[in-house]
């Protein structure tokens, strides 16, 4: 039996080898050998998957297998175009009586 720690930045579904694994952010067990990792959906996080050979471990030294928040998680862009400047002041013109 090998142990791995899904990181990601709150819990999030974990697949393992594209079946339900576990929740992140917590000591899983899984059998030894090559395996693939991902946070299913949505796939807002980077990488989208990490592959690797899981051996040598403990419970207390799990692998380790890191996920982020991908750029497009982090901006929530607003496509409203900013208010136009304000406008010079305008002078009165000042008028000559003659």
């Amino acid at each position: 039996m090998e142990f791995v720690f899904v990181e990601y930045t709150e819990d999030r579904r974990v697949d393992m080898d594209g079946a339900m694994f576990g929740i992140t952010n917590r000591v899983l067990a899984c059998p030894a050998g090559f395996h693939t990792f991902d946070l299913n959906e949505p796939v807002d996080y980077s990488p989208v998957s990490q592959y690797g050979n899981v051996t040598g471990t403990t419970d207390t030294t799990p692998l380790h297998v890191p996920f982020r928040p991908s750029s497009g998680a982090l901006i929530a862009i607003d496509r409203t175009p900013p208010p136009a400047p304000p406008s010079a002041a305008k002078r009165k013109k000042k008028s000559s009586h003659k």
